[in-house]
C-alpha cells in the first residue's frame, strides 16, 4: 500500500499552470514535462513554513544547502563532491545559456545527440552559435552514440550538450559510454555539459553515473546541472545547481551567472530544495508509480494500438512513441488526436524527428487508461 497520494489527480484548470491553460472542458494534457501528482508531504511543510513567516524579503544561501547536494550524491551515488565545486543558479536553462556564453563565442559550434530537448536548440541558436546534431540510432530497440560521428562533430565543436538521462528516449547511458564521451572531449578539448535533470527518475535496478563520476577526463572536462524541479515536481520553483571539478572553469562560470542574474535565490528556491533532497522515501515510490505507468502504456500500446511503437526508456516519466506506421507526421497526428479526443501530446518533430510523439506518464492510472482509450479511439480512424 503506498504511503504517499499519487491517486489524486489536482485541479489545475484555469489555475495558471501552462500546461492547463486555455484547454477546453474535456481536454487532457500529455505535453510538458511536469507531474500531475501531489508533492512530497514534507515539501508542502518546507514551503508552507516559509510562506507563514509572512515576510518575504531577500534571502541568502547558507551552508545546508550545499550540504543537502552531498548529502544526497553521497547517499544516491556513493560520489563525493564539495561545495567549492557547485553554484547555484535559478534554473537548468538559464544556467546552460550562462555557460554557452561563458565558455564559447558567437558562431562556434555546439553539438548535441538527437533527438533532443527542444530548448537546447533554442539556447544555442538564441546565444547566436551553430548546432551540429548527432543522430542516436537504434540497435534491438535501444537507442545507441554512433561515436564516429560523434568524434567528427568535436572536431569542430567548442561545448557537447549532454542530456543524461536522455530526454525524450529514456535512454541512461552507461558508464562506459560516458567514459568514451570524456576521453573525445578531452582529445579534442571540448567541453561538455551534462544536463542530468532526470537523474531522479530512473527504473530501478539501472545504474546511474553522474558524469564527473566515471574519470579523470570527465572532470577535466565536464560541468554538470542538476535541479530537483524535475524529480520532485517542482517545476515553477527557481532553483538548481551547477558544479565542475575543474576549478579554472568554475570560476568562469560563477563569473558568468553573476553576470547574468541567475546566481541568487527566490524566497522558495532553498526551503524546497533542501526538503526535496530529503524526500526519498516520497521518490523512491514515486519511481514505482511512474514505471509502473510506463510498463501499463507499453503494454496497453503493443496490445491494443500495435502500429505505434513506445520506447520504454529506463528513465524519465517520458514515453517516446513511434507514429510512423501511421503514414502522418508528428504535427499532423498531434494537433488530430487533440481535434478527435482531446488528448494533447508533444509532436516529436520539435525534439528532431517526426516519426515520434512524446507523453508524459506522470499522472494517475485513471487518468492515464482515459489517455491511452483517447490514443486508440484516434488512430481506430486512420486507415
Amino acid at each position: 500500500m503506498n504511503k504517499f497520494d499519487f491517486v489524486t489527480y489536482p485541479d489545475k484548470f484555469n489555475k495558471g499552470y501552462l500546461k492547463f491553460d486555455s484547454l477546453k472542458e474535456d481536454e487532457l494534457p500529455l505535453s510538458i514535462a511536469d507531474m500531475d501528482f501531489l508533492v512530497s508531504p514534507k515539501i508542502y511543510e518546507a514551503l508552507k513554513e516559509r510562506l507563514d513567516l509572512k515576510t518575504y524579503g531577500y534571502v541568502s544561501i547558507d551552508s545546508s544547502f550545499y550540504q543537502a547536494y552531498i548529502d544526497y550524491y553521497k547517499t544516491k551515488y556513493d560520489f563525493d563532491i564539495s561545495s567549492s565545486s557547485m553554484s547555484f543558479s535559478l534554473g537548468v536553462l538559464p544556467s546552460l545559456s550562462s555557460i554557452i556564453k561563458t565558455l564559447s563565442l558567437p558562431n562556434d559550434f555546439i553539438a548535441t545527440l538527437t533527438p533532443a530537448y527542444n530548448c537546447f536548440f533554442n539556447e544555442i541558436r538564441n546565444n547566436g552559435r551553430k548546432v551540429i546534431e548527432v543522430p542516436l540510432f537504434l540497435k534491438e530497440n535501444n537507442f545507441e552514440i554512433d561515436f564516429n560521428l560523434l568524434e567528427s562533430s568535436f572536431k569542430k565543436a567548442k561545448i557537447f550538450i549532454l542530456c543524461n538521462p536522455h530526454n525524450p528516449s529514456g535512454k541512461v547511458f552507461s558508464k562506459e559510454e560516458l567514459i568514451k564521451i570524456a576521453s573525445l572531449a578531452k582529445k579534442y578539448q571540448v567541453f561538455v555539459i551534462s544536463d542530468e535533470i532526470h537523474s531522479p527518475i530512473v527504473r530501478k535496478g539501472i545504474p546511474f553515473y553522474p558524469f564527473l563520476s566515471v574519470s579523470n577526463d570527465a572532470k577535466e572536462v565536464g560541468i554538470t546541472l542538476f535541479s530537483v524541479t524535475k524529480g520532485w515536481n517542482l517545476a515553477s520553483i527557481q532553483t538548481s545547481l551547477v558544479f565542475s571539478f575543474n576549478k579554472e572553469s568554475m570560476e568562469k562560470i560563477e563569473i558568468g551567472l553573476n553576470r547574468d542574474d541567475v546566481n541568487e535565490p527566490n524566497l522558495l528556491s532553498i526551503p524546497a530544495s533542501k526538503a526535496a533532497l530529503s524526500s526519498l522515501s516520497w521518490l523512491e515510490e514515486a519511481n514505482e508509480v511512474i514505471f509502473s505507468n510506463k510498463d501499463f502504456a507499453c503494454f496497453y500500446i503493443k496490445k491494443n494500438i500495435p502500429r505505434l511503437i513506445a520506447h520504454n526508456g529506463d528513465s524519465t516519466y517520458l514515453l517516446w512513441i513511434d507514429i510512423s506506421k501511421l503514414n502522418m507526421d508528428s504535427n499532423e497526428f498531434s494537433l488530430l488526436l487533440r481535434k478527435e479526443s482531446g488528448l494533447i501530446v508533444s509532436s516529436g518533430l520539435v525534439y528532431g524527428d517526426s516519426n515520434f510523439i512524446r507523453i508524459n506518464v506522470a499522472l494517475p492510472r485513471k487518468k492515464l487508461i482515459d489517455a491511452l482509450d483517447r490514443l486508440k479511439k484516434c488512430c481506430d480512424l486512420i486507415k
